[in-house]
């Protein structure tokens, strides 16, 4: 098109990614890759994933200001024009470095190419009005308090009920805006001090900018910038991209082989295991479909970790009987811990979905602690902080209540503030700057 302006083909795959949530709400990660890889810049591969996750973010904002700003209210257009608009708002105030006209010049294009009608004039007069008059809190409140703070910082009301009452306000806040944030990028890497140095040294020659981590050695962040996974770095397996938070968890224990994690895709804890395992003898894996193992598989390949053995398996019917001498069972779970990195998670879930998972959790307990030999040590991990997906699916199995749990202090030493009783590891969203991660550590009583 003569009148194309540049970048409309990233921001109309967005579009296209947004209306297809739309008409199935899914989690966005596989849609998005799919996406990414039809894109040969990195810089749009880049650019997609921001603007993506930074509309997930602020989507219950934007669809409060948009409702408020059109005459006949958002539900009224189509997905097109909804999402065309949701992006750009999201562009002209939630993002950095957009310049506002271009964005409403580009945002008419994709109207007129997506829509082919003349309601690219509705997309015109709405973006425009909003640079004129820019949003503000008073429009999109409602009189009810809770539901006042969804619409301001884009969570579902029901999400901000349950952490009010579990941390208060001035915390639930703090954990609203981090999850609104462009998260740091945080990576391992692999390999000694030489080896380490060699890699920051690479990293810095890139322009990148890399600081320590909170408590690892071996773990950096990027406050700015951008490490692709398609990097030559990560190809090689010389970074681990992964939170920090999720990186002290194989470190609590130190485990006796045979170890087995029963939920391991995409194998980055198990890789962890493997590693430290590595004179030690085979870890397995397991999953329930192939494509989470072939995710295994590939960490295990480019990590050269030959001491991985993954199948596919249900570990609510395990297909072996034991004894095991470790089990990881890093749970699904409802997520919302990692709602700064998975921000479309928060308008997947319902209120159900804590005590449905909570269920399927106890249930990959109880089978993991059958399987588990005498003095087997048992590690639990969740993204969650909700009591029914934490503390409230090991207390049936402890030895307080009869079953054949007890806790057990982690092999590494832990900061005092995210001890979460003994055995247990407890990190909100944002504290100390990492994601929310919940972990316990038991053996089974001889």
């Amino acid at each position: 098109m003569r009148d194309s302006p540049p970048g409309l083909p990233v921001r109309e795959a967005a579009v296209t990614l947004l209306n297809s949530w739309d008409q199935k709400p899914s989690p966005i990660s596989h849609s998005l890759d799919a996406a990414r890889r039809q894109l040969e810049d990195p810089r749009d591969r880049a650019f997609l994933t921001n603007l993506i996750f930074t509309t997930f973010r602020w989507l219950g904002w934007a669809d409060a200001v948009l409702d408020a700003r059109l005459r006949q209210g958002l539900a009224s257009l189509t997905p097109p024009l909804r999402n065309i608009l949701r992006i750009g708002i999201v562009q002209l105030y939630r993002m950095k470095g957009r310049e506002p006209h271009a964005v409403v010049h580009t945002s008419v294009a994709l109207a007129k190419r997506m829509t082919g009608d003349r309601r690219h004039n509705l997309v015109n007069a709405v973006l425009r009005g909003l640079l004129r008059e820019p949003p503000g809190e008073r429009e999109i409140r409602t009189g009810d308090e809770m539901e006042d703070l969804a619409r301001i910082y884009s969570h579902p009301s029901w999400i901000l009920k349950r952490w009010d009452a579990q941390y208060g306000r001035e915390r639930l806040l703090e954990i609203c805006r981090w999850n609104n944030a462009s998260p740091q990028l945080s990576f391992r890497i692999r390999g000694g001090g030489a080896v380490r140095e060699v890699l920051l040294s690479e990293l810095r020659a890139e322009g990148l900018s890399p600081e320590p981590g909170a408590l690892l050695p071996d773990h950096y962040r990027l406050e700015a910038g951008y490490i692709p996974e398609e990097s030559r770095w990560v190809k090689e397996g010389r970074i681990v991209i992964q939170d920090e938070s999720e990186a002290l968890v194989p470190l609590l224990w130190d485990p006796r082989p045979p170890i087995l994690d029963t939920c391991a895709g995409p194998g980055t804890k198990l890789g962890r295991l493997a590693e430290m395992s590595a004179d030690a003898g085979v870890v397995l894996g397991w999953d329930l479909t192939w494509e989470r193992i072939r995710l295994v598989a590939e960490t295990a390949s480019r990590l050269e970790l030959p001491n991985i053995r993954c199948v596919v398996a249900d570990a609510t019917r395990p297909p072996i009987r034991g004894p095991v001498g470790a089990i990881l069972v890093d749970a699904p779970c409802s997520n919302l811990g990692v709602l700064c990195r998975r921000p479309d998670a928060r308008w997947l879930r319902r209120p159900r979905e804590i005590e449905e998972r909570a269920a399927l959790q106890k249930e990959l307990v109880g089978e993991a602690l059958k399987l588990l030999g005498p003095g087997g040590l048992l590690l639990y991990s969740v993204c969650s902080l909700e009591p029914e997906e934490t503390d409230g699916v090991l207390a049936p199995f402890t030895l307080e209540e009869g079953g054949p749990l007890e806790w057990v202090e982690p092999a590494i030493s832990l900061p005092e503030d995210i001890r979460g009783g003994r055995g247990r590891l407890r990190i909100r969203p944002g504290q100390r700057g990492m994601e929310g991660v919940y972990a316990a550590l038991g053996r089974k009583a001889a």
